[in-house]
């Protein structure tokens, strides 16, 4: 384990005839406590401007996925979410650490915005149906792309990942 190897290493570095535990073996004695510590798992999550910026100001608390069990239908509170801003399908090098405060699913991409309301989730908006143009249409989608997402919706469902800046956590 991690913790064993540190704490071998601070052992293996101590001087011949040395009787007391060295400053480098403590340090190694106390890595090795924190090894033990179970971390939060950190998860890439890529957003899209102006809907990044949004969350980087925390105009916008709540961000809604596809409930798809392989990628965000594990997440749950407490999780760390690293937010990577994107414009047009690029990384900008701008990125936060949210905490997960809490997750909630819906049946339907409707159901998600009525519930956590529009203008919460895509601030500038105001209708259902803005939402619905947003959600389906992102990245400029062909009407056939539109079709398949709203199947994808429909399938899994919607998370809605409610997230807080770490400072406020």
């Amino acid at each position: 384990t991690i913790k064993h190897y540190i704490q071998k290493m601070g052992q293996a570095l101590r001087t011949p005839g040395e009787k007391k535990s060295s400053k480098l073996e403590e340090d190694a004695a106390s890595a090795a406590v924190i090894a033990d510590v179970p971390w939060p798992k950190i998860k890439d999550i890529e957003v899209s401007e102006p809907w990044a910026g949004h969350i980087f100001s925390g105009e916008k608390e709540v961000e809604g996925r596809k409930n798809n069990p392989k990628s965000w239908g594990a997440t749950k509170a407490g999780d760390n979410l690293n937010v990577i801003e994107m414009k047009d399908g690029v990384k900008t090098g701008r990125a936060e650490i949210f905490k997960v405060v809490a997750v909630r699913t819906y049946p339907t991409l409707r159901d998600y915005l009525m519930a956590e309301t529009v203008s919460k989730v895509l601030p500038g908006k105001n209708t259902i149906e803005e939402g619905e143009a947003v959600y389906l249409g992102f990245g400029g989608a062909t009407p056939d792309a539109i079709a398949i997402r709203q199947e994808e919706y429909d399938e899994h469902g919607v998370i809605a990942i409610e997230l807080a800046p770490l400072s406020k956590a």
